[in-house]
């Protein structure tokens, strides 16, 4: 195998475990921001609020047109766009359009 090949497949592979690792961040974010919307909500039932974050996924899924996972995606980019981060300005926004592009347009009153 060639050097020119190893770097290739060295480069790839870390771009995959980082996909993953923001994946898996992003998610953790959204799965918190349900769970307070469950607390909020009176929506817990167990001790690990596991059906009221689960039921308020899928009501906000109904009301937005999204899948119950698309939901929590989208919950842990609005989380990110709320807090402060290490990154600002234009590098901010394209990151977080980006990570925004799987939940549509957002709806403006």
């Amino acid at each position: 195998m060639s050097r020119r090949s190893v770097i290739v497949i060295a480069v790839v592979a870390v771009i995959l475990v980082t996909a993953v690792a923001v994946a898996r961040w992003n998610l953790s974010l959204g799965k918190a921001a349900l769970l307070q919307v469950a607390q909020q909500g009176n929506l817990c039932k167990s001790p690990d609020c596991s059906d009221g974050i689960t039921y308020a996924a899928n009501y906000l899924g109904q009301q937005f047109g999204l899948s119950a996972e698309l939901v929590t995606w989208c919950m842990g980019v609005d989380s990110q766009s709320g807090g402060r981060t290490a990154v600002h300005g234009t590098v901010k926004t394209i990151w977080l359009n980006t990570l925004y592009l799987p939940c549509g347009e957002p709806i403006t009153e």
